[in-house]
C-alpha cells in the first residue's frame, strides 16, 4: 500500500502544479488576448497602408503574416495549457 500512495501523492504533486500553471496561463491570456489583437489590428492597417502606398514587399508581408501567427501562438499555448489545468484539478477532484 505504501507504494500507492506514494504514487497518489506524486500524482498529487503533479496535478498541484498543472493546476498552478493552468491558473496562472488564463491570467496571463486574459490580460493579453485583448492586447494581442489591439496589435494584430495595428499590423493589418500598416500593411494595408504600405500596400495602398506600393511600398509593400512580399518579405515585409510575410514577416508581419508570422508576427501575427506567433501572437497567436502564444494564446494557443496559454490556452492549453490553461485547459491541462483544469483537467487536472477535475481528476483531483474526482480522486478526492
Amino acid at each position: 500500500m505504501k507504494k500507492r500512495s506514494v504514487k497518489s501523492n506524486k500524482e498529487t504533486d503533479v496535478n498541484i502544479k498543472a493546476i498552478e500553471e493552468g491558473q496562472q496561463a488564463s491570467i496571463v491570456s486574459a490580460f493579453l488576448a485583448d492586447n494581442i489583437l489591439v496589435v494584430e489590428g495595428e499590423i493589418l492597417e500598416a500593411l494595408i497602408i504600405r500596400y495602398r502606398q506600393g511600398l509593400l514587399t512580399s518579405d515585409q508581408a510575410r514577416d508581419k503574416v508570422a508576427e501575427i501567427a506567433g501572437l497567436r501562438r502564444l494564446i494557443d499555448h496559454l490556452e492549453t495549457i490553461s485547459t491541462r489545468g483544469i483537467q487536472a484539478k477535475r481528476e483531483e477532484i474526482k480522486n478526492g
